[in-house]
């Protein structure tokens, strides 16, 4: 299994996009996978968007603790093999 860790702050608007780009390109692949959110202590509707998404596990911080310890709770988190970190702002 791929885990993807995707650690956001303040992604509202690029949370919807970002996932459907990934699905496409992980459901072209012959692999069971996970996508994992944590947002990092956003002040916008982050967390509202990461929950209306499926399947996905999602971890939020109260306050924003930095990509570090976002990646961090990620990866104490994941069920795969094979694990990932990708940006949530759709830059890289």
């Amino acid at each position: 299994m791929i885990s993807v860790i995707i650690p956001v702050f303040n992604e509202e608007k690029n949370i919807k996009i970002l996932y459907n780009r990934l699905v496409t390109v992980l459901n072209s692949l012959d692999q069971q996978y996970e996508i994992i959110f944590i947002d990092d202590g956003s002040t916008d509707g982050t967390f509202d968007e990461i929950k209306k998404l499926s399947p996905v596990r999602a971890f939020r911080f109260p306050i924003n603790r930095g990509q570090t310890a976002a990646i961090l709770c990620g990866i104490q988190n994941v069920k795969g093999d094979i694990t990932v970190t990708i940006d949530g702002d759709l830059e890289n």
